[in-house]
């Protein structure tokens, strides 16, 4: 299993088909088939990297509230 894939829903970690829902388009970063659960615009690598990037961003700023005692975060 591809590293970026780990944490990811059971079908996507398995690389199985029906995971994804093609949507006739190419994936805006590789060019492969685009169309995921998540959205028609990625291929089923280039999105779970994107939403292993955005999960990150998230987890930083929730570290920086509490670093600062933001305790509205």
């Amino acid at each position: 299993m591809a590293e970026h894939l780990a944490g990811h829903i059971p079908c996507a970690a398995q690389r199985h088909h029906m995971c994804s829902k093609p949507s006739g388009r190419k994936c805006v970063d590789c060019g492969a088939p685009a169309g995921t659960v998540w959205g028609p615009y990625w291929c089923m690598d280039c999105d779970s990297r994107r939403l292993d990037r955005i999960r990150a961003g998230f987890e930083e700023i929730s570290r920086q509230l509490a670093e600062s005692g933001d305790t509205n975060g």
